[in-house]
């Protein structure tokens, strides 16, 4: 268990600076946030691509098997990184369309959001 713990800290820290350069405009509340979502949707994707994602522990074993592919092939795992942060933050903006997209008290609002987030 304490090397999971340790896992998704080391996960935690690589990850925020993935994120941060796919989102270089944001303020700590706003990463912190973000990360938690990136992170777990991470360890979900690794567990399902793993066919363990049903099992009680799958994020301990998704983070063992991500900090294990970082000692044992760093390139491998900055590309895995980066390809996911890139497609993680494609889904994100689209999130926040659509969320600000349903506020039709304000639509100039959700104009300039879209044109933020692209």
């Amino acid at each position: 268990m304490a090397r999971a713990v340790a896992g998704e800290g080391f996960l935690k820290s690589v990850l925020r600076r993935y994120l941060l350069r796919q989102f270089p405009e944001l303020g700590p509340q706003e990463l912190d946030f973000m990360l938690g979502v990136a992170l777990q949707d991470l360890l979900n994707y690794v567990a399902y691509r793993g066919g363990y994602i049903y099992e009680a522990d799958y994020g301990s074993r998704a983070a063992e098997r991500l900090s294990a592919l970082a000692d044992r092939d760093p390139l491998e795992f900055d590309k895995l990184l980066t390809e996911y942060v890139e497609a993680w933050g494609i889904k994100w903006r689209q999130r926040v369309k659509l969320v600000l997209s349903s506020n039709p008290e304000n639509p100039a609002e959700a104009e300039a959001v879209e044109k933020a987030v692209g």
